[in-house]
């Protein structure tokens, strides 16, 4: 589970209404993002955590190396 979907499905917080408050139109950018198949760009990430409660670096996934 990447840390998006684990802050994102601890606010409570759904897909459309997290879209809005992004400033899209629609929910499909959350869907990509949450399926990982998009990924945000920076700005879009502050929101993202600012909307959330949370720090940028929270949604990031950490990658073992």
């Amino acid at each position: 589970m990447s840390k998006f979907r684990a802050v994102f499905e601890q606010s409570g917080i759904s897909k459309r209404a997290l879209a809005r408050r992004i400033g899209f139109d629609g929910a499909t950018p959350v869907y990509g993002y949450l399926s990982g198949k998009r990924r945000p760009k920076p700005p879009t990430v502050e929101r993202m955590a600012e909307i959330l409660g949370c720090k940028a670096e929270d949604l990031y996934v950490e990658v073992e190396l």
